[in-house]
């Protein structure tokens, strides 16, 4: 028997499947150029996947929210004041995305979420700044108690 053909959401969720791989191989080699590519690897999943039916398949959404934490992972990486601020962003509409789950179905979908909380407390420190302590310690708490259980 031959496997069915993947319907078109299916075939485009691989293709953004691929480029996050991409990226993710780029991330790993850190150096200044593979980071920038990266971003971009991580800039075409997001728009594939923000085509999908979000609704229909939560691992659309998962995707999605992969794409924009490794995107934010890449600018801290990168670092400079407009790429941090970018990241902050990018893992403010991560943590929307991943709301949007059902938290208490997968274990995954908390893990993920404490960890974009966790993520987004970093690059606060990394900023600095008047509050920058506390900012990151706030991620922190918020990422404590989404692990525990709380959907902050």
């Amino acid at each position: 028997m031959s496997a069915s053909p993947l319907s078109p959401a299916d075939q485009t969720h691989a293709e953004a499947n691929q480029w996050t791989q991409h990226g993710i191989r780029l991330l790993e080699q850190g150096d200044r150029d593979s980071l920038l590519e990266a971003r971009l690897c991580f800039e075409q999943a997001i728009a594939l996947r923000e085509e999908l039916p979000l609704e229909s398949n939560v691992w659309f959404r998962w995707g999605l929210t992969a794409g924009w934490m490794n995107r934010a992972d890449a600018l801290t990486r990168l670092g400079g004041a407009e790429r941090l601020t970018d990241a902050l962003q990018s893992y403010d509409i991560a943590i929307a995305h991943l709301h949007r789950l059902p938290l208490d179905t997968d274990p995954l979908f908390r893990w993920r979420l404490g960890l974009a909380w966790m993520n987004r407390g970093h690059v606060e420190r990394t900023i600095g700044g008047h509050r920058a302590g506390e900012k990151a310690l706030s991620c922190i708490d918020t990422a404590l108690q989404v692990m525990g259980g709380s959907e902050n």
